[in-house]
């Protein structure tokens, strides 16, 4: 019996493993003209949804990943072949992730989601402080922080036990976005380039899921606490000190 199911889980990873391809491949692609970002849009929604069940509890990731995709498709740095090729093998990664995830395909699934949902927030950091906030700031800025609630709210509702109810998710998820958007009016005052801005952000706000969910469920001792006051005093050091100050 359990040979049989190492088979069975071996069999629905390779088979994630070949749709994240496809779907990196496709993301490849979509730049090329609207005919090929259509095939794309419809993929990525045939390969989430194979199998129906279990699609709702990270559907919002779904989405998110694929709007991020399609952000990062038609942006001008993908003239660069390599940091083309490097965004699509990072999107293809999440990609498979979320299959893994979404199906039960991995064993221990609680850091592999953390890890899927740390990195598709750092990629709603990083397209805000990208795009052209001369245009249309105001929306973009409620759109970055309805993708950010959304990814709070899944996480709490992957993390937290059970017996926390609907309304404390929603109120935690909206209390956290409204501190994420306060960080990102700070932060965007800082003459630091796109990627130390978002890596910023998101040393915030690993710190504050690590806290929240380890107190919510009762987890949280003075060691952990005083070990992520240090690892975000770290973290906030090193991007400093990788920073090119512009003025």
């Amino acid at each position: 019996m359990p040979k049989k199911l190492s088979l069975v889980l071996r069999g629905n990873t390779s088979r994630s493993a070949l749709k994240a391809a496809i779907f990196g491949l496709f993301v490849f692609l979509a730049a090329a003209g609207w005919p090929l970002t259509v095939i794309f849009i419809v993929a990525a929604a045939y390969f989430y949804f194979q199998p129906f069940s279990k699609t709702r509890p990270m559907l919002s990731s779904f989405l998110i990943l694929l709007v991020v995709s399609l952000l990062f498709v038609f942006y001008p740095f993908n003239e660069q072949w390599p940091l083309r090729l490097a965004v699509v093998l990072i999107l293809s990664f999440l990609f498979f992730l979320l299959l893994g995830i979404k199906n039960l395909i991995f064993v221990h699934r609680q850091p592999l989601y953390h890890l899927f949902n740390n990195s598709l927030m750092f990629l709603v950091f990083v397209a805000f402080f990208l795009s052209d906030k001369s245009n249309f700031f105001a929306l973009k800025y409620l759109l970055a922080g309805l993708a950010i609630f959304l990814l709070w709210h899944e996480a709490f509702r992957f993390a937290l036990n059970l017996g926390q109810t609907a309304a404390k998710v929603n109120l935690l998820a909206a209390g956290f976005t409204f501190l994420n958007l306060q960080f990102f009016w700070a932060v965007a005052l800082l003459p630091l380039g796109f990627l130390n801005s978002s890596a910023l952000l998101l040393a915030m706000v690993l710190v504050m899921k690590e806290s929240a969910i380890h107190h919510l469920n009762g987890t949280l001792n003075r060691q952990g606490a005083l070990k992520n006051i240090i690892i975000f005093i770290a973290s906030i050091v090193v991007i400093f000190a990788a920073s090119r100050w512009r003025p």
